[in-house]
């Protein structure tokens, strides 16, 4: 497994949180730059007068770090800072009460302050290990707005630009309405604080 995985994001350069639908794919596994391959035709252009997105405003090229391979991630990230656009570095675990545990390399200083001084946003991932776990955090109405609450005020009160939800292993046609219902509070939340959702 790299320790820094290099992916597409899919967010097509929304300035505003409401309007990014980036979403990662941890399973791309490889660089994705569209700009990159093999052309028989000419090389695109850009019109005179045509506005040009300054570095970084975009969310197309982004990293994620993971907890297991976090050094070389770190290291891999600070030699190449203007790559990328945003990264996910894995900080967060859901637990079974519906708080997060941040991990201990969580606002990594060498990390936040690359990330600050070249505008690449920094968007942590969260994950759960056991799908029960997910399935009480979205129960219910009540506990699904409780989560919510909990994931942007995790956000806020680290100075994260966004945050990155990996809850996976929903396999049962039933978790689809739930699943939904969270991901919507979740980004109505976050939105309301300027902030940031992409999925993984």
């Amino acid at each position: 497994c790299a320790a820094l995985v290099t992916v597409g994001c899919g967010g097509g350069g929304a300035a505003t949180p409401a309007a990014s639908g980036a979403t990662t794919d941890p399973g791309a596994g490889g660089a994705a730059d569209p700009g990159a391959g093999a052309s028989n035709g000419p090389a695109p252009t850009t019109p005179t007068g045509a506005p040009t997105a300054a570095p970084h405003t975009q969310h197309k090229r982004c990293g994620w770090i993971g907890a297991d391979t976090f050094d070389a991630g770190k290291k891999a990230f600070l030699a190449n800072p203007d790559y990328y656009d945003a990264i996910h570095p894995k900080w967060g675990t859901l637990n079974a009460d519906g708080s997060i545990r941040v991990l201990a390399m969580a606002d990594d200083a060498d990390i936040m302050s690359t990330a600050k001084a070249h505008s690449v946003k920094v968007i942590p991932l969260v994950d759960a290990d056991d799908v029960s776990f997910i399935r009480s955090v979205m129960a219910s109405p009540a506990a699904i707005a409780a989560h919510a609450a909990v994931v942007t005020d995790l956000v806020v009160k680290h100075g994260y630009d966004g945050i990155e939800i990996d809850y996976e292993h929903l396999w049962s046609a039933a978790d689809r309405a739930p699943y939904v219902a969270l991901i919507h509070a979740i980004a109505a939340s976050l939105h309301a604080q300027n902030k940031l959702l992409t999925l993984a």
